[in-house]
């Protein structure tokens, strides 16, 4: 088996290519069977054409006419795929399953691919059992063959009935489903990873279907300012595609019968009602009369049936799709409003219930998400069999208290613990002791003493709660940014140059090294110097004095910049976009001071210079000193004498010893997220005599708590870094740690 590699041309889908590239290569005799399947618009059929470029394979798509049109057009493909001069004709569908089959008896094995087989089976459903017969063990098919048969469709109704219990390929055939992209893999996608609100406001409205990036024909907003106006100008804009797009995904279902009754399912779910009783009720059914309607709506994927994390038999179902949701909510009730072309009106006066109803339900399941695909063991306290909400009874305030999130593990033995309960809040401000402290009311009231405890904030977290959680130990602090950062640890697609220094350009080597990634003389190039770091300390404000006037010992602003700003990152949050943001697009450099790095990670996010730096031009360079060069990674590890304060990041700490040459050293090391610009961290001012806690033994137990390849270097050294690869430039000492 000769292994294919993926196409450039394919983002993601790692798993579904190689599970179809294995598939397609396997030299094992006789011919095989796989189904593919999904949606519509998840790229299943670029994937089965790169696979029939890569292998010489034979490709035909189905049309929606006559089955003897699609006959004569399958017998032209037949015959332009094999070179046969004479004119081919197939009578029947059995006469095509032998020919297609025929094709794999010549070496090696070779994919012979039907892609919208459901146009087919409209008008030929006798194809099924044809291929059975074909494909019988002693036939010859399984006999002289090695066609890679895959059959592909997007009804998913029709493709999963085709191995249904009494289909004719059951047990025949491998399946692959094709899912939308997840959260991550969507912010990724769409190259805003480093945006983690805008990924989120797009993902919560378009979900992960890959297709609609091109609906937005290259209008994709880039910045959260920008959002908006694109959702005016391309969601409720009656000429776009995405504005039809919530009748078409039901339309394409030949199942869905009566339309009426599925919009109007997907209408009270999509409000809200989301038990089967509560749905009954708006839709002025009987309950015994949802059953085939959500039973088709679950098996298209449309709606999700959830069972209560406590009580299984409590069920509430949801809509799986947010283009359907964004349709119900919002383009259904003011469709008559949107064609006059009042979109920007209908999105300002529909706020609260894009808040209450899209955008906080999708915060809460990307919570659960997050919980059951992506949290470690760490932060989990195990593995997560399954994740759900629930709600608990308390007889001390005689109400019911809601969980976002229980996560639950399942025992060899069967029995089951809660791993861990949270709650996820979307909204303005950041989340206080006061959402801790009903977490531990509640973990009480369920008696599980041993559960940790999960907080989920939009708006990060108040320095109050983020002390506690230090302490304790038991809690997990997730913001919007963890969520990406931790999936990505690098930002693909990145344009943005570094060079992270631990004291600033110290000698020649380093500042050759500037001078190359800038491309120009330092003296024709323009930068911003970046002091936020060093407030937390005392004397702050004259250290940042000190550094932009030059009389620091890290040399940074005295090169002789061209012309040289001040960034200060506190004060962005309180000042329009387009006041500060054309001038770091400008910059040929962003100089980046040292301090506190958990204090600037937690300000490059909130001012918004974390997600604007991907989008940065391909010659700027972030050029970092200490703090500045730790918060470039994606999570850092660096060490406090008191607790850090000022930040509310989600961080881990541990105490710990450090010994030394003037004797054991106590420090708190704490874990940090950073911008991601960076695969790798970096621990700096090695060997320096001012930091005993960074001898080289040491910087080895840093660098055992970051899961990534981590450089420690002295002030004499610099790493730079040009299209994601590393080089070490050094008149000094440095060691590169492996996870």
């Amino acid at each position: 088996m000769v292994p294919i590699d993926k196409p450039d041309v394919l983002f993601g889908r790692e798993v579904e290519w190689s599970d179809l590239a294995s598939f397609a290569t396997n030299t094992a005799a006789g011919a095989t069977l796989a189904i593919l399947y999904g949606r519509r618009r998840q790229g299943k059929t670029l994937m089965l054409e790169l696979l029939a470029e890569a292998t010489g394979g034979f490709l035909f798509t189905g049309l929606e006419q006559s089955s003897a049109q699609n006959l004569a057009a399958m017998s032209e493909a037949y015959r332009a795929f094999t070179g046969t001069v004479a004119p081919v004709a197939f009578a029947g569908w059995d006469q095509v399953v032998d020919a297609l089959l025929a094709i794999g008896e010549r070496e090696p094995p070779l994919p012979v691919i039907i892609d919208e087989l459901p146009y087919l089976l409209k008008t030929a459903p006798e194809i099924p059992s044809i291929i059975q017969r074909a494909l019988s063990p002693r036939g010859r098919a399984r006999q002289r063959s090695r066609a890679r048969l895959v059959l592909c469709g997007s009804a998913l109704t029709v493709m999963s009935r085709l191995l249904g219990e009494t289909a004719a390929l059951r047990g025949r055939a491998s399946r692959e489903m094709v899912h939308p992209f997840g959260f991550r893999e969507s912010a990724r996608f769409c190259e805003i990873a480093a945006q983690p609100e805008l990924a989120f406001r797009l993902h919560s409205l378009l979900g992960g279907t890959p297709a609609y990036r091109d609906y937005c024909e290259g209008d994709q907003p880039r910045v959260p300012a920008e959002f908006d106006r694109w959702v005016a100008r391309r969601l409720l804009n009656p000429s776009t595609a995405f504005f039809r797009e919530g009748r078409v995904l039901l339309a394409e279902e030949p199942e869905l019968g009566e339309l009426s009754l599925y919009f109007s399912v997907l209408s009270a779910i999509a409000s809200g009602r989301t038990r089967r009783g509560q749905i009954a009720d708006a839709v002025g059914r009987k309950e015994s009369a949802l059953s085939h309607p959500l039973s088709v709506l679950e098996e298209t994927r449309l709606v999700v049936r959830t069972s209560d994390a406590l009580r299984e038999n409590r069920a509430t179902y949801r809509i799986a799709e947010p283009m359907l949701r964004f349709h119900q909510l919002v383009i259904a009730p003011n469709e008559a409003r949107l064609v006059r072309r009042d979109g920007e009106r209908v999105w300002a006066q529909q706020a609260d219930t894009i808040s209450s109803k899209i955008y906080g339900p999708h915060f809460e399941d990307l919570a659960r998400e997050w919980s059951m695909q992506h949290a470690s063991p760490d932060a989990l306290g195990g593995s997560a069999s399954r994740v759900a909400r629930t709600e608990i009874n308390c007889p001390e305030h005689r109400h019911q208290h809601e969980l976002d999130v229980v996560a639950i593990e399942r025992t060899p033995n069967s029995t089951e613990r809660i791993l861990a309960i949270g709650e996820a809040k979307w909204r303005s401000e950041p989340v206080g002791l006061r959402e801790l402290e009903r977490l531990r009311h509640v973990r009480g009231v369920m008696s599980e003493p041993a559960a940790r405890l999960l907080l989920f904030s939009r708006a990060g977290f108040d320095s109050e709660l983020v002390t506690q959680a230090q302490r304790a130990g038991d809690v997990e602090l997730v913001d919007m940014a963890r969520r990406i950062s931790t999936a990505f640890p690098t930002l693909e697609g990145r344009n943005m140059r570094a060079l992270l220094t631990s004291a600033g350009i110290k000698n020649g080597s380093i500042r050759d090294a500037l001078v190359d990634l800038l491309g120009k003389p330092i003296a024709d190039s323009s930068a911003l110097f970046i002091p936020t770091a060093i407030y937390p300390f005392p004397g702050g404000p004259v250290m940042a004095w000190r550094a932009i006037c030059g009389k620091a010992s890290s040399p940074l602003c005295e090169l002789g910049w061209r012309s040289l700003g001040v960034l200060e990152l506190t004060a962005l949050p309180s000042i329009e976009e387009a006041a500060w943001v054309p001038a770091v697009r400008d910059a040929d450099a962003l100089l980046v001071g040292g301090g506190d790095p958990l204090f600037l990670a937690n300000w490059m996010r909130r001012s918004g210079l974390t997600r604007l730096l991907p989008a940065l031009r391909s010659g700027a360079v972030y050029v970092g000193v200490s703090a500045g060069s730790i918060a470039a990674a994606s999570t850092f590890v660096e060490t406090y004498v008191e607790p850090p304060r000022g930040s509310d990041g989600p961080l881990k700490s541990e105490d710990i010893v450090f010994p030394t040459s003037r004797g054991d050293v106590d420090r708190i090391l704490v874990t940090g997220h950073g911008a991601g610009l960076v695969d790798f961290a970096v621990i700096p001012h090695l060997e320096h005599p001012d930091h005993p806690d960074a001898s080289l033994a040491n910087a080895e137990t840093w660098a055992a708590r970051i899961p990534a390849p981590t450089y420690a270097i002295d002030d004499e050294s610099a790493i730079r870094v040009v299209d994601g690869a590393a080089q070490v430039i050094s008149e000094g000492h440095w060691r590169l740690f492996q996870p």
